[in-house]
């Protein structure tokens, strides 16, 4: 019964965390994953807000707050996925600000890459990512149609390589 978790459910989080444990030799390796997807947040909320607010220890303790969720905080040493797609959404909700505000290539190739590591976690992350991209569109649309557009053509990049690419297997392999 164990191969039907195997086969049916994304590896992404498995195959990084394997990537840790066969380079130190340790199983618990795989958790510091777990402390990595906190962490980015926080630089990416810094970062995100530090333009908007006057002081940096103000820009920080936001920055905290939005990187310490409950689900996070609360697998934070932990091997399970959902802290990681927890971060994963709102590492993306902060990369859609950033392409809403100033578009550019980096901020489009992070942006994608966050929702293509979102599908990549958890069954339920491919929900998360096309909810994340209805956002980034929404927010394109404040800035005007050009805008909507570009968003719309890195969603659809996003999606190909996401569940056709990166997620063959669960995604093509199950709906097979």
């Amino acid at each position: 019964s164990g191969e039907i978790f195997a086969n049916l459910y994304p590896k992404g989080a498995w195959a990084s965390g394997a990537v840790l444990a066969s380079t130190t030799g340790k199983m618990e390796a795989a958790k510091a994953l777990s402390l990595v997807w906190p962490l980015s947040v926080f630089l990416l909320a810094f970062g995100t807000l530090r333009p908007a607010l006057e002081s940096r220890l103000r820009a920080a303790a936001l920055a905290a707050i939005v990187a310490l969720n409950p689900v996070a905080l609360l697998q934070m040493f932990a091997t399970t996925a959902d802290g990681a797609v927890a971060c994963a959404v709102t590492a993306s909700l902060l990369l859609a600000v950033r392409l809403a505000r100033s578009w550019s290539r980096e901020t489009a190739a992070a942006f994608a890459l966050g929702l293509v590591a979102l599908c990549n976690v958890k069954l339920s992350g491919a929900a998360f990512a096309f909810f994340t991209g209805g956002a980034a569109l929404g927010l394109a649309a404040f800035q005007g149609r050009r805008l909507v557009l570009r968003t719309a053509a890195l969603l659809g990049a996003a999606a190909v390589a996401g569940i056709l690419v990166a997620g063959w297997n669960p995604y093509v392999t199950n709906a097979l």
